[in-house]
């Protein structure tokens, strides 16, 4: 069963195959729309404090507590971010603040002034 997600902008229940993370258009009212990714970053930092707690909890040090940190780091996060995608997934107008097209390089305004010249 595919949960469905609503447009933000004009309230049009989505399925998720429609869904990208680095962008896309509404189906209903081809408003560019991205990925919420607040919960995502939440659940990141839940997973490094829950991954390094576990870790030190069973009295791991060295170099088996930091393996052990990070593969419990991975491990929760992973799902953790599972659970954030089919429960929490909520969108946002506007165009995405990663992926494809947000890095654009547009020429300055004004061109360069040129202070070598000498001229005031």
């Amino acid at each position: 069963m595919v949960r469905s997600v609503k447009c933000p902008a004009c309230g049009f229940e989505m399925g998720k195959e429609v869904i990208r993370y680095e962008g896309f258009y509404c189906p209903n009212c081809r408003r560019m729309l991205h990925v919420d990714d607040l919960f995502v970053r939440i659940s990141f930092w839940c997973s490094i404090i829950v991954g390094v707690s576990i870790a030190y909890l069973a009295g791991l040090s060295g170099l088996r507590f930091l393996v052990a940190a990070v593969a419990l780091t991975l491990f929760v996060g992973l799902g953790a971010n599972f659970l954030v995608g089919w429960f929490w997934l909520r969108l946002a107008v506007g165009g995405s603040p990663y992926g494809r097209g947000s890095l654009r390089v547009t020429p300055p305004d004004d061109p360069p002034k040129d202070d070598a010249s000498g001229s005031k």
